[in-house]
């Protein structure tokens, strides 16, 4: 409900002011299965349309779903420094995607933002997706650097940490 309460723009202002404060400290390369088992879903449900990488980090991911896909794969990313993708980002704003998908994957992208921003994001790429779109959206579990973070206070929500990075905290 807050998501839908500030004018479209408005809400992608936020997505791309918080996305550029989290996305360039929590990006890893380690991600190629799990975006594997994106495409695997897309091509499981015999999804043949576009499909955009919301929040791609490296670009690894966006590499790794075309190959598996047989066709391009947009990308969404606002932190550019660290891109190791094939091809440019396709987008690196939120309000310059200018089309809709067939099917929008964002994983690891809702966790390191705060939940009014993930409300927003998560609008957002129902807003961009064709009528009867598939998302695939997942973020990293609990367990692991998550669970192992030192340099933390708690968050608002169950299991949410704010760790500091360099004097910032992130979610």
């Amino acid at each position: 409900k807050v998501a839908t309460v500030l004018p479209k723009a408005q809400r992608q202002q936020k997505i791309d002011d918080n996305l550029s404060k989290a996305s360039g400290r929590t990006q890893r390369e380690n991600t190629r299965g799990s975006y594997v088992k994106a495409a695997n879903i897309i091509k499981d449900r015999e999804i043949e349309g576009d499909v955009l990488d919301y929040g791609a980090g490296f670009g690894v991911g966006t590499d790794a779903m075309t190959k598996l896909l047989g066709r391009k794969v947009d990308s969404f990313e606002i932190n550019t420094e660290n891109w190791k993708g094939k091809a440019k980002p396709t987008y690196t704003s939120a309000k310059d995607i200018d089309k809709k998908y067939d099917s929008i994957v964002s994983l690891n992208v809702v966790n390191v933002v705060p939940k009014n921003v993930r409300d927003f994001i998560v609008t957002d790429i129902f807003e961009k997706l064709n009528e009867g779109g598939t998302a695939v959206i997942s973020s990293r579990g609990f367990k692991g650097d998550v669970a192992n973070a030192k340099n933390f206070e708690p968050g608002l929500e169950e299991k949410s940490y704010l760790i500091k990075v360099s004097g910032d905290q992130q979610y």
